[in-house]
């Protein structure tokens, strides 16, 4: 009975020590290269709410590490989208575009990361992964497919292990890289429907 009670105490105290740590990715991510040829039409910008709400659970040994992207990643779209059509306006629901002018619809396929700790003699490192995936889709004045393009970002991060909170701060840092290869790729996109839609004329 005693062995019993020992074995109920112990687990009781791991896992009161597990703990989450949370985050946020900084807003305020824009593409970094400038875009040659805009779009001077009017163009709305629809962002589905997913993105709105993105973030990445981790576990790091028996804690936890949660880091939202969703402001950042919604920003940085929009940013992306404002680069290369300066007349974008960000639309709340579908319900609310006019079709007098391009559709950019935005949807997240896939965001994640990883931080595994690689125990050494003195010291231990984490080597993190993060990938953020987005499908653009940019539609005609009459509502037909104009382009489609996955647009993906890989942030790393390497970094000594000092607690749970630096692993935090590191997957913060790889998300945010992740986040702006998704602006400079967007922005890319974007300038390519642009020539597309020239073409068609």
């Amino acid at each position: 009975m005693k062995k019993l009670l020992l074995i109920v105490v112990l687990m009781s105290l791991v896992t009161l020590s597990a703990c989450t740590y949370t985050g946020a990715v900084r807003t305020g991510i824009a593409p970094i290269t400038t875009v040659a040829k805009t779009y001077r039409g009017n163009a709305s910008l629809l962002i589905d709410p997913a993105i709105n709400t993105a973030e990445i659970t981790t576990g790091v040994g028996a804690h936890t590490v949660k880091v939202s992207a969703g402001n950042a990643l919604n920003s940085a779209i929009v940013e992306a989208v404002r680069s290369a059509m300066p007349k974008a306006t960000t639309e709340a629901s579908p319900q609310s575009i006019s079709m007098s002018g391009i559709l950019i619809k935005a949807r997240l396929q896939h965001i994640s990361a990883n931080a595994p700790i690689d125990q050494g003699f003195w010291s231990s490192r984490t080597n993190i992964t993060a990938q953020v995936s987005i499908v653009i889709e940019m539609l005609r004045p009459d509502g037909s497919l104009l382009y489609r393009q996955v647009v993906t970002g890989t942030g790393l991060e390497s970094r000594s292990v000092g607690s749970v909170d630096k692993v935090r701060e590191g997957v913060e840092v790889a998300l945010e890289r992740a986040i702006q290869q998704v602006s400079d790729g967007t922005a890319s996109v974007l300038v390519t429907g642009i020539n597309q839609l020239n073409n068609d004329r």
